[in-house]
């Protein structure tokens, strides 16, 4: 009995680097700093998420967030969150609260407000009919 050759294996795709031009998202802009784990990377995309639609209009290569855990040991969970947008000066949300859980929401709605408002803040000048 002969045995048959192995037939070659095609490699493995390469992964794909994202399109720096696509718009951005909190999935493609999320940095884990410290404190969390990759594992824990898609519970804390999903409580971000409401963070995308203040994102519209940028592209992923403008857009960095930064999640930042203080001393996981604690008692007190602090969380820190930074988004940078190109050309624009940094946003930085702060909670603590002995939830995990609860400082990321407290961190998120803290975001959510501060975007809101330079979104808002933005739109005004651009419908300002005395500005130069």
């Amino acid at each position: 009995m002969t045995e048959r050759p192995e037939r070659p294996r095609s490699p493995e795709p390469e992964p794909r680097a994202p399109d720096p031009h696509a718009p951005a998202t909190v999935d493609g802009s999320l940095r884990l700093v410290k404190g969390f784990s990759d594992a824990e990377r898609p519970e804390i995309v999903a409580k971000l998420h409401r963070l995308e639609p203040l994102l519209e209009g940028y592209t992923a290569e403008q857009v960095d967030l930064a999640l930042d855990r203080k001393d996981a040991t604690h008692r007190g969970q602090a969380v820190t969150l930074v988004v940078s947008i190109a050309g624009y000066p940094e946003l930085v949300a702060d909670a603590e609260d002995e939830d995990v859980d609860r400082a990321l929401g407290k961190v998120r709605d803290e975001m959510d407000r501060e975007l809101r408002t330079r979104k808002n803040k933005r739109e005004q000048h651009e419908r300002d009919p005395y500005r130069r």
